[in-house]
């Protein structure tokens, strides 16, 4: 699967640079080569196989067995994140794949979704009390006279005040492009050849698959929600997985009677 591929590819690139400051929790899931069938493989065979409607085995790559792969097949192991050949019954991930999918079974708490990116002055109109001095024709002892006299007023000042702007973290990004990533393949393997068709979807069980990983139901519908407006949008419109019919009441609706998008 290209993940954010053409015009956007750099932020896949940018994502892969900050790889190596995502915590862990154990071994990597590819450790033992590929002989060995890590537990985080064991699970996502499970949760592939269920959405792919057969028995299916999920295999992840160190980063240098990615880029062995990348080599032999001709591709850019910063831009594939995965694939599934034709005729097989397997997701092939990539450490970057593998490794966020492992850091959300292990502890998803802990993967933080917004983040202060910077601030923005405002002006407020604030209402304050002031006090001033001023001159006023008084009666004193019967007689009318001029004075300073101290007086309370409410007006209304401007002032700056710093805003801060939030985004969604840029390893929170991480985690939804691998949950959607292991949706996408499951479609392929499950027969489904085109790309805008297998992502479109994907998005759309998305939440049932993160929920498999352990995330719960809310925040699971969140982070679909999240990849549909903030992510699926940088793609071109000309993308072989972009579609104008993924939409709510689109042809690639799987649920053309529910007004709930992208999660039924």
């Amino acid at each position: 699967m290209r993940v954010l591929a053409a015009a956007v590819c750099c932020a896949v690139v940018a994502l892969v640079a900050s790889a190596s400051a995502r915590a862990t929790h154990g071994p990597p899931p590819w450790e033992g080569g590929l002989s060995v069938v890590s537990p985080l493989e064991a699970r996502l065979a499970t949760i592939t196989s269920e959405f792919a409607s057969r028995s299916t085995a999920a295999i992840c790559h160190s980063e240098a067995e990615w880029a062995a792969v990348a080599a032999a097949r001709n591709f850019d192991p910063a831009v594939v994140l995965a694939f599934v050949r034709r005729g097989e019954a397997a997701s092939y991930l990539s450490d970057v794949v593998c490794r966020d999918l492992d850091e959300l079974v292990g502890n998803y708490a802990s993967v933080v979704r917004r983040c202060q990116v910077g601030t923005v002055t405002e002006y407020r109109q604030l209402k304050r009390t002031v006090t001033r001095s001023v001159t006023k024709r008084v009666r004193v002892r019967g007689q009318w006279t001029m004075r300073r006299v101290r007086v309370r007023k409410t007006v209304t000042v401007s002032r700056p005040v710093d805003v801060p702007i939030y985004r969604l973290c840029s390893n929170y990004v991480r985690t939804v492009v691998a949950v959607q990533v292991l949706a996408h393949e499951a479609m392929h393997v499950r027969g489904i050849v085109n790309e805008a068709a297998a992502e479109c979807y994907a998005m759309q069980v998305f939440a049932s698959v993160a929920e498999r990983l352990g995330v719960p139901t809310t925040r699971a519908r969140e982070m679909a929600s999240d990849y549909w407006r903030d992510v699926y949008p940088q793609r071109p419109p000309e993308s072989a997985y972009r579609s104008s019919e993924c939409r709510d009441g689109g042809a690639l609706d799987l649920a053309p009677t529910s007004s709930s998008w992208p999660t039924p």
